[in-house]
């Protein structure tokens, strides 16, 4: 994941979208989002423009 994440970044990207339903389900949204965004603030660094949309959690986080 993070080196998807970081490739992306690098490529331009800067909107992410991740199902997170699955994960929420087998309680690795709590591991795995904490890197993520690491990841993301590590990759953008001199930039605070990207975006991340979790979809597929009905519950408050």
């Amino acid at each position: 994941m993070d080196w998807a994440v970081r490739r992306q970044a690098e490529m331009g990207f800067a909107s992410f979208v991740m199902p997170a339903r699955e994960l929420f389900e087998e309680e690795m949204l709590d591991y795995l989002l904490p890197q993520i965004l690491l990841t993301l603030k590590t990759s953008y660094k001199k930039r605070s423009d990207f975006e991340l949309l979790l979809y597929g959690v009905g519950v408050k986080l």
